[in-house]
């Protein structure tokens, strides 16, 4: 089964950082990863401003991590003292997230069960709202993005503040990366990890190539991605993977490969 994936190539559309395993996971089942990011990840905008509100995290009482990127980069604004978020309960997206937690010192991490986004966290038993009510959160995360775990935890009884501890912007590409991939090495398959990721890769194509991706298979992470392929006009319905790690994505596109 080591080449199952034999003459398929993959796009991988995840930032940099996130990519890397992802991508030997397809080549060691025989298959041709491309990995093109169209979320390129910065420092925040403002960084003394993030480090100042991580100064005091000791008036918090719940941590919220939307990401390892958030890990990584909380982590980086630190400067290595993580004993400053010991006093915190720590709640992780899902378990990729907490293990990031967990390779920097920090054991006791709290986090979703089942699909890694805001909808599976607010199940939790930590953030119903005879947790919350009355307690101060930070959320650590990314700038903008989607507000519905904090408008919850608030309709909840809690206060809650973002650190954006680091900002998305889209990368800027040669036309001639596009020639290449779409011309020469046109993907079986496209991997797509965020609905910001899809919108990027289908708003930098020229159309000649945005015909070609919508006539391409998509492996997505969550129905949020699959409504918006829809309306973008995808002629194949995406599949969506039963979990969002790396293993998760490489099972989906096994099983679309073998279709």
């Amino acid at each position: 089964m080591h080449d199952v994936l034999k003459r398929k190539k993959i796009l991988i559309t995840r930032p940099a950082m996130l990519a890397d395993m992802l991508c030997t996971l397809i080549e060691a089942k025989g298959g041709q990863a491309i990995h093109l990011p169209t979320i390129e990840i910065q420092p925040p905008a403002d960084r003394n401003l993030v480090k100042h509100l991580l100064s005091d995290l000791s008036r918090y009482h719940i941590g919220i991590f939307v990401s390892q990127i958030a890990v990584h980069w909380t982590l980086d604004l630190l400067e290595g003292e993580v004993n400053r978020l010991h006093d915190l309960t720590l709640v992780a997206v899902g378990n990729t997230t907490a293990e990031r937690l967990k390779l920097a010192g920090i054991n006791k991490v709290v986090h979703a069960k089942g699909r890694a986004d805001s909808e599976s966290l607010l199940m939790i038993s930590e953030l119903q709202a005879s947790a919350v009510c009355g307690k101060n959160i930070i959320i650590f995360r990314g700038m903008g993005g989607r507000e519905l775990l904090a408008n919850t935890l608030r309709k909840r009884g809690a206060r809650v503040d973002y650190a954006e501890v680091y900002q998305r912007v889209m990368p800027e590409y040669d036309n001639a990366i596009f020639e290449s991939i779409w011309n020469a090495d046109k993907p079986d398959i496209v991997v797509i990890t965020s609905t910001e990721g899809l919108q990027n890769l289908f708003d930098m194509l020229s159309s000649e190539h945005r015909r070609m991706l919508l006539d391409t298979q998509l492996v997505v992470i969550g129905k949020r991605i699959s409504v918006l392929a829809k309306r973008l006009g995808f002629s194949k319905k995406p599949v969506v993977t039963d979990v969002a790690s790396d293993k998760g994505i490489l099972k989906a596109i096994v099983q679309v490969a073998g279709v």
